[in-house]
């Protein structure tokens, strides 16, 4: 690890600029697979050879770092995605822990990559799903309104963790998934155990599509 030396470029920005500079370059000088722990230890230590730092800040990374849990990892992903989950593992993106903005807001976004993807491994979202077999090109049809497998799991777990920081594209899987189950009577926790118990036929609804025609609108390739 190199020493203070190079930050010297830093030597007279302000002292957040400075604090962010010192994660930043932590982060990317890693390049490598590593736990949050680690990376938590090094921005520390980088932090604590380095002058016109803000330790408060640097304090509440390291937290937001040692709040990541489940036993995720800290890698490069391509862009894009700030975090993923393979049914055995979580992997949280570089990109996702590099400060763009403040500090606070870089470990809010963290903690909800990774309630995302905590909440993929729990409830064993990457297994097989029994779809409804009259749901046309769909995986389910909900208050007359057709989903794919994945657009029904991001909406679902989006709405149960939070959509300060994902796209647009899941945000609007979360605002179609409300409004479906609202149309069909039924409660995100319904939808839910379904999905939980890959079963996604006990909360298939085709008598509410109208004329039994399908909204294809938000519809993604398989």
């Amino acid at each position: 690890m190199s020493g203070p030396e190079t930050f010297s470029a830093y030597a007279d920005a302000p002292e957040g600029d400075q604090t962010i500079a010192v994660i930043n370059s932590t982060v990317e000088e890693s390049g490598r697979t590593l736990s949050p722990d680690e990376l938590a230890r090094l921005v520390q230590e980088r932090a604590e050879e380095t002058a016109n730092v803000n330790q408060e800040e640097v304090q509440q990374y390291v937290s937001g770092l040692r709040d990541i849990s489940h036993g995720a990892v800290i890698s490069s992903l391509p862009p894009g995605i700030g975090g993923q989950c393979d049914g055995s593992g979580i992997e949280i993106a570089m990109s996702t822990v590099e400060v763009n903005g403040s500090v606070s807001e870089t470990v809010a976004c963290m903690q909800e990559v990774t309630d995302h993807e905590v909440y993929h491994l729990i409830n064993g979202h990457t297994k097989p799903m029994d779809v409804a077999a009259d749901a046309g090109p769909y995986a389910v049809v909900i208050g007359g309104e057709g989903f794919e497998t994945t657009e029904l799991i991001e909406g679902l777990t989006v709405a149960q963790t939070g959509d300060q920081f994902v796209s647009a594209e899941y945000k609007s899987y979360k605002e179609r998934l409300l409004a479906a189950i609202g149309s069909a009577g039924i409660s995100l926790e319904q939808v839910e155990q379904a999905v939980s118990e890959g079963d996604l036929t006990k909360i298939h609804s085709p008598a509410s599509a109208p004329d039994g025609a399908y909204s294809s609108e938000f519809a993604i390739s398989a």
